[in-house]
């Protein structure tokens, strides 16, 4: 029954489980030939009048509604759990990146590698003036240098600050 199923399917894509049940159902049980001898008027009309009723519940649109619903609900949880992911990835990135703190090292840096230790002082928290990710992403490799040249020179002063109080 199985292959059936999925030949039905794949020539008539919206068809549901319950009607291609009940197309087979009515093939295997001659349904047609039991309703030639055996039904008059009545019986006709009665069926008429119980299919109306049934096709007024909705039945099928609601269990297809449901299960787009489903579907949707099940594509946000993937997408959420990539996302989830994707920024676990990046922590694992940022946790294993070393500050690079000597300014003339930042023009051998790659672009990557530049936007990492932005990111890493952003991570730190110590230096505010740092835009949010979307604006580095947009700049070019040299005002990002620049930048991340800026805020060495401000970590180090900063640094250098906290140590001649100490003293």
């Amino acid at each position: 029954m199985s292959g059936r199923w999925r030949v039905w399917t794949r020539n008539f894509a919206s068809l549901s489980q319950h009607r291609f049940n009940t197309m087979m159902m009515y093939k295997e049980n001659k349904t047609e030939e039991f309703i030639q001898a055996k039904f008059g008027n009545e019986h006709s009309k009665w069926i008429r009048k119980r299919a109306r009723g049934l096709d007024r519940l909705h039945r099928e649109g609601t269990r297809r509604a449901e299960w787009i619903k489903a579907g949707v609900q099940e594509k946000r949880r993937m997408e959420e759990a990539a996302k989830k992911g994707r920024r676990d990835e990046m922590d694992r990135q940022l946790d294993a990146t070393e500050l690079v703190l000597d300014v003339t090292k930042v023009d051998m840096l790659k672009a990557g590698d530049v936007i990492f230790q932005i990111n890493k002082h952003r991570s730190i928290g110590e230096d505010d003036l740092i835009p949010p990710k979307t604006p580095v992403w947009n700049l070019h490799a040299g005002p990002r240098k620049d930048l991340l040249k800026q805020v060495i020179s401000r970590h180090l002063n900063r640094h250098s600050m906290d140590s001649s109080a100490m003293d």
